[in-house]
């Protein structure tokens, strides 16, 4: 465990809004360290994940676009149906079990959700007009 204590910033926001939420909290705590994981996914997570001292304690501040929250909430919540080993890139428990119908496997869920992650950039719909 790295950090004692943690937050989390989520809003609709693209990954430009993103990086300079980002900025803003590095300006806040000098010396912060950032783990980005939107270019280097842990499992399909996705997220930028800056670790500051608060009167020298580490605590990890998560900032998320509203896209990149929904997918790890879903995904959390089937890792605690299925397995917290999915988190992890290991298959859910039963993979074979059809869970939402014929031929709809927890196996092919869980593919899909990674699936969903790599094609994912974290954005918004930008208007066409």
């Amino acid at each position: 465990m790295q950090d004692i204590a943690g937050t989390r910033i989520v809003a609709e926001m693209n990954r430009d809004e993103q990086d300079r939420m980002v900025e803003r909290i590095v300006g806040l705590f000098p010396g912060a360290d950032v783990v980005d994981r939107r270019g280097n996914p842990s499992s399909g997570y996705r997220a930028v994940h800056v670790i500051v001292q608060v009167q020298g304690y580490p605590v990890e501040i998560q900032v998320r676009t509203g896209l990149q929250n929904a997918w790890a909430q879903v995904f959390e919540r089937l890792a605690d149906t299925w397995g917290r080993q999915i988190r992890y890139g290991e298959p859910p428990d039963n993979p074979d079990e059809e869970e939402l119908g014929p031929g709809v496997t927890r196996q092919r869920v869980v593919e899909y959700f990674m699936g969903l992650s790599e094609r994912s950039t974290g954005s918004r719909p930008q208007p066409s007009c």
